[in-house]
């Protein structure tokens, strides 16, 4: 009886030890994916701030090519006036010295 006794409370020891071991197990696993769903929510964290700074830089480029734009016609509109204006000048000056 007394060995009967102790081989069912060895047996009932293992099954507790092997138990054990299984939830460290789980909680380890638990840990690591817990970790990696963590590491995974930062990168993509990091890729939607990296394509939110590319779309931003995208818009200041848009706009200053706007600007240079407009800065061009405006330069392009000051040379002609400047062009015209020296034009009705000459005119004038050869209207004068046909008058005299």
């Amino acid at each position: 009886v007394f060995k009967k006794a102790r081989m069912g409370t060895t047996v009932a020891m293992r099954a507790a030890a092997q138990e054990a071991l299984r939830r460290d197990t789980l909680a380890e696993l638990e840990c690591e994916i817990d970790a990696a769903v963590t590491k995974a929510l930062e990168a993509a964290t990091e890729a939607d701030q990296a394509a939110q700074a590319a779309l931003d830089a995208k818009k200041e480029f848009k706009r200053a090519d706007r600007r240079v734009d407009v800065l061009v016609f405006k330069k392009a509109r000051m040379e002609t006036t400047v062009a015209m204006r020296a034009i009705a000048a000459q005119e004038r000056r050869d209207l004068k010295r046909r008058l005299q």
